[in-house]
């Protein structure tokens, strides 16, 4: 039989074994995020979509956010890395590796850019920009 004293010594060795091996597994995960974070850039951009209308002359008028457009990133060899839709304000942000990918545009029916497919080249720690602009082919 175990007496209490061993008992409870017993549950605090062991409370104190569990409570190191979560404080050495999170200063882990926080040194590899940060070693992902190091490593890694962000590709940014905002999505637009027009001109809104033929009969507009006001620059600012004639386009508008372009709402949850799917961008993908692929490798060189046409691996999907990463696929993001743009928010309420045509923006979008993926964080990559570095190195270089191809940039497109999931299609619609309909839409067309001459901004893609492109190639890009992420820089570790760095944003690199990319914006989009969707022809409505509105005249």
């Amino acid at each position: 039989m175990i007496s209490s004293v061993q008992f409870r010594l017993f549950i605090t060795v062991a409370m104190m074994a569990f409570v190191f091996s979560c404080v050495k597994d999170y200063g882990n995960t926080l040194r590899n995020n940060e070693k992902k974070e190091t490593l890694s850039g962000k590709l940014v951009g905002v999505v637009t979509r027009g001109p809104i209308s033929p009969m507009s002359k006001d620059e600012n008028l004639q386009t508008k956010p372009a709402i949850d457009v799917k961008i993908v990133v692929m490798t060189l060899s046409g691996k999907i890395v990463e696929t993001v839709a743009t928010d309420n304000d045509g923006r979008y942000s993926i964080t990559l590796p570095g190195g270089t990918y191809r940039v497109e545009m999931l299609p619609s029916s309909s839409e067309m850019t001459k901004d893609l497919p492109t190639v890009v080249t992420i820089i570790k720690g760095k944003e690199t920009h990319l914006d989009i602009h969707i022809d409505t082919r509105i005249r």
